[in-house]
C-alpha cells in the first residue's frame, strides 16, 4: 500500500464520518514519534503513536467505553532492554493493525478489537519475556515469535493459554498475512499451518529413548560398514551402461541368440565379485536375490538408510532432504583466528561441515543450511558415489542431479532420468525392510517413557502404538526427536547413545542458540528484497531452542517425586518438604506441577539439568555452561540429588587415579573431590540427624 492510501484508522464507518481536523495523520511506514492516531471531538489527540497512553475512546461506535492502552504495562521484565524492544514492536503492530487490515461488519477492525489485540499482545510478551530464562532461545521478540512456526507452536503449547486466546491468534496472523512484508519489518507465519481450533493436536511423537537409541546404532553401524564400499557400488553401476550386464544368461540369450553365448556379458554374481562387493552386499547389507532388479532394490533401501541418516543428526523436513542435490556438502568459517601483533596465529579459525539445500520461492532462489556432523558427511559421500553412477547410466551431469536420483534408471532409463527415490515408510517393515529385528518393537517401557515426551496423550489408545507393534517410523519424528534428547539431554537416560550424538548435540548447543553471533550469517536464508540474512521460519534450530524449555518441568518432577533420592541444596531442601506434604496427602502431585507450570511460563522459575541433580534459577547460567559441578554445591537454586553426588565423588576419585600425581588434571580433580566430599559430610549427615 502506498503512503497516504489509507488517511483514517477506521473506514466505512457507517454515519460517523470524520471532520477534516478530527481524522488522524495519514499513513507513514515509519511514524514519528508525534504521529497522532485518534482525535476527539474538539480535535484534541487522545493517541499519540510515541505516548505511553492510547485512547480510542473517540473512535468508538458504541456508547459503552473501553479501557485506555498502557503500553508501559505491556510486560514485567528485568531486562529493561528487552522490554522496550517489545513495547516498540507491540506499538508498531497495533498501528499496521489500525491502517491496513479488515475484518468485522465494516470492514475495517473496530476500536474495541484493537484493544483486544493489545491484549493479546501482552500474552506473547510475557511468553517472550520468559524465553530470556532459556539458554538456547535467549529472549524472543515478538517479531520472532509471529515469523517462525517453531516458536510460534511452543506459544500455542501453553497450558493456561484459553481457545479464545488461540482464536485471537489466529485472527492477528490472518491480519499480518495481508500486510506485505516490506512493510511489516518481517514475514509473519501462515495462518494455515496451524488449527486453532484444538488444544489436543497430536503431534508427530519422540520416539522412545530406547528404540531411539537402537535406530541410532543400528543406521550408523549400517553406514560405517557401506561406506568404504562407495566407489566399489559406483563403479558396479557403471557397468550398466551395457543393458546386459548384470542380467540372467537366458535372458540375454534371447537378445544375442543361442549362437552367441560367447558374446554374454558378465552375470550379476560376476559383477559384484569383480567389484569386491561380496561382502557388502551379502552380509552387511544383504540384498534379497543375485539379480539386478534386487540390486535396484537394494539401493532404494541404502537411500532410505541415508536419508534417515540425514534426518536423524540434521533435523530437516522431508521435502528439505529430498530437495538435495550432488554436492550439497560445503565448508563454513565460523570463527576468525586469534593472531596476536607479530602475526602468530594463537588460535586457528573454526571450520564447521555444513549441508545445504536450494528451493525456489517467488522468482528467486533461496538456499538453507544445517550442521553436517560425520555421520550426515559420510551418508552424503556415500549417496554421491551413487548418484555418479546413475548420473552416467542416465547420460546427465551429476551437478545436474537430485542427491537421491531414483535407482530406477537402471531398469527404465526413458522415464525416470529426473525423479528421485520413492521414499515410503514401508521401506522400514515388510520382507525387504531396513528395521526387522525385535528391538524395534514397541515394549510397556516405552509407552512409559513416551507418556513423559506428550504427557496429556493416551498413546496406549492409538493403534499403531500398542505393545509389540513395530514403532512407526516417520520422517518428522526424527526432527522432533533430535530436538527433544540433544535440548534435553539427561530427561530420559541416553547412557548408551552413541559418540556421533553426543558431538552433535554439543555442536546444536554451540551453534544453534540465537545469541551466537554467527547464527544468522551461517544458517540464515537470504533475503533478496532486504539484502539481508533472515531466521528461516522452520529450520530445526528453532525447535531445538523451544525443546529445552517444555521438558525442563518434566523433568524437575521427575527428580523431585520419581528418582527415589534425597534432594539437598538451595532449592532441594525445598522440594524435599513439599514431597513430604505431597505424601502425608497435604496437597496432589497433579496440583503441585500445575502450579509450577504456571510459574515456569511466567518466568518465575525455570529448570535445567545439571550432573549434580537440577538447578531454578532463573536466567542464563555462566557455570552451568562451562561445566562447574562444584559451583551448584553454594548456589541457592540448586536441586542436588544425593545419587548423582555420590556418583560425581565417586568419578573424581576415579580421576585422581588415573592421571599422575602432580599434573593439572589430578589437582583439578582432586580439588573437586575435595568439595564434593566436605558437601557429602556435612549435608547427608545434617539430613540423617533430622
Amino acid at each position: 500500500m502506498n503512503e497516504g492510501n489509507a488517511s483514517v484508522i477506521f473506514l466505512n464507518r457507517g454515519t460517523a464520518s470524520y471532520l477534516s481536523d478530527k481524522e488522524p495523520d495519514h499513513f507513514t511506514s515509519k511514524p514519528s514519534l508525534d504521529h497522532v492516531l485518534c482525535r476527539d471531538a474538539n480535535g484534541k489527540p487522545t493517541a499519540i503513536y510515541g505516548a505511553d497512553t492510547w485512547d480510542l475512546n473517540p473512535y468508538r461506535l458504541s456508547a459503552s467505553r473501553i479501557s485506555a492502552m498502557y503500553l508501559t504495562d505491556l510486560v514485567d521484565c528485568e531486562d529493561e532492554t528487552f522490554r522496550s524492544q517489545l513495547i516498540e514492536e507491540a506499538r508498531f503492530i497495533l498501528y499496521l493493525l489500525m491502517y491496513f487490515s479488515a475484518g468485522g461488519h465494516l470492514g475495517r477492525l473496530s476500536a474495541s478489537t484493537i484493544l483486544q489485540y493489545w491484549s493479546l499482545s501482552r500474552q506473547m510478551a510475557k511468553f517472550c519475556a520468559s524465553t530470556l530464562n532459556n539458554d538456547l532461545a535467549s529472549g524472543i521478540s515478538l517479531f520472532e515469535l509471529l515469523s517462525s512456526s517453531s516458536y510460534l507452536r511452543g506459544y500455542l503449547g501453553q497450558k493456561d493459554l484459553s481457545l479464545n486466546q488461540r482464536k485471537q491468534t489466529a485472527a492477528l496472523l490472518g491480519c499480518l498475512n495481508s500486510i506485505d512484508p516490506e512493510v511489516l519489518g518481517f514475514e509473519s507465519c501462515p495462518r494455515n499451518l496451524f488449527n486453532f481450533e484444538r488444544n489436543d493436536d497430536k503431534q508427530h511423537p519422540v520416539i522412545p529413548a530406547r528404540i531411539y537409541i537402537a535406530l541410532m546404532n543400528h543406521l550408523d553401524s549400517l553406514l560405517l560398514a557401506v561406506h568404504p564400499f562407495r566407489e566399489n557400488i559406483r563403479n558396479l553401476i557403471f557397468e550398466f551402461e551395457d543393458p546386459l550386464a548384470g542380467r540372467l544368461i537366458k535372458t540375454q540369450l534371447r537378445t544375442l541368440g543361442h549362437k552367441n553365448r560367447h558374446l554374454c556379458r558378465p552375470t550379476m554374481e560376476e559383477l559384484i565379485k569383480r567389484h569386491g562387493l561380496e561382502d557388502c552386499l551379502y552380509q552387511i547389507f544383504p540384498m534379497n536375490q543375485v539379480r539386478q532388479q534386487s540390486f535396484i532394490s537394494w539401493l532404494t533401501r541404502l537411500h532410505h538408510v541415508l536419508k534417515s541418516i540425514i534426518h536423524l543428526y540434521t533435523g530437516m523436513r522431508n521435502e528439505e532432504c529430498n530437495r538435495m542435490n550432488y554436492g550439497s556438502l560445503v565448508e563454513r568459517q565460523v570463527t576468525d583466528p586469534v593472531i596476536d601483533e607479530d602475526g602468530t596465529i594463537l588460535d586457528s579459525s573454526r571450520i564447521v561441515s555444513l549441508v545445504t539445500t536450494t528451493t525456489k520461492y517467488t522468482g528467486y532462489r533461496k538456499t538453507e543450511t544445517w550442521l553436517a556432523p560425520d555421520a550426515v558427511k559420510k551418508a552424503v559421500e556415500l549417496a554421491n558415489s551413487i548418484v555418479e553412477g546413475l548420473a552416467r547410466i542416465a547420460g546427465r551431469n551429476p551437478q545436474d542431479c537430485p542427491l537421491f536420483m531414483s535407482p530406477g534408471v537402471l531398469w527404465d532409463r526413458g522415464e525416470n532420468k529426473s525423479g528421485i527415490t520413492n521414499f515410503v515408510n514401508a521401506n522400514f517393515r515388510g520382507k525387504d525392510s531396513v528395521l526387522t529385528e525385535s528391538e524395534f518393537r514397541i515394549t510397556n517401557e516405552d509407552l512409559y517413557n513416551l507418556s513423559h515426551t506428550d504427557p496429556d496423550r493416551d498413546f496406549s489408545q492409538e493403534p499403531e502404538f500398542q505393545e509389540g507393534e513395530f514403532w512407526p517410523i516417520t520422517s518428522h519424528q526424527f526432527r522432533r526427536s533430535l530436538a527433544f534428547y540433544a535440548a534435553n539431554s539427561g530427561f530420559v537416560s541416553l547412557g548408551t547413545v552413541s559418540t556421533q550424538f553426543k558431538h552433535t548435540s554439543r555442536m546444536m548447543t554451540q551453534y544453534y542458540a540465537r545469541n551466537h553471533q554467527n547464527f544468522l550469517s551461517i544458517f540464515g536464508r537470504w533475503d533478496e528484497k532486504g539484502k539481508k540474512h533472515v531466521t528461516p521460519q522452520s529450520h530445526i534450530a528453532l525447535d531445538f531452542q523451544m525443546s529445552a524449555r517444555g521438558a525442563s518441568i518434566n523433568q524437575l518432577f521427575h527428580d523431585v517425586f520419581e528418582s527415589g533420592s534425597t534432594l539437598l541444596g538451595g532449592t532441594g531442601s525445598h522440594l524435599e518438604k513439599l514431597k513430604d506434604r505431597v505424601e502425608e496427602g497435604e496437597i496432589s502431585v497433579l496440583t503441585a506441577k500445575e502450579d509450577t507450570m504456571k510459574m515456569a511460563e511466567k518466568g518465575e522459575i525455570a529448570y535445567r539439568e545439571t550432573l549434580l541433580g537440577g538447578c531454578t534459577k532463573v536466567g542464563p547460567c555462566n557455570d552451568f555452561l562451562l561445566g562447574d559441578v562444584t559451583a551448584c554445591l553454594s548456589c541457592a537454586g540448586a536441586n542436588i540429588r544425593e545419587d548423582k553426588l555420590l556418583n560425581c565423588l565417586s568419578k573424581a576419585e576415579e580421576e585422581m587415579e588415573i592421571f599422575p600425581e602432580g599434573s593439572a588434571e589430578h589437582q583439578i580433580a582432586k580439588i573437586e573431590a575435595s568439595k564434593l566430599a566436605d558437601f557429602r559430610d556435612k549435608k547427608l549427615i545434617k539430613v540423617s540427624e533430622g
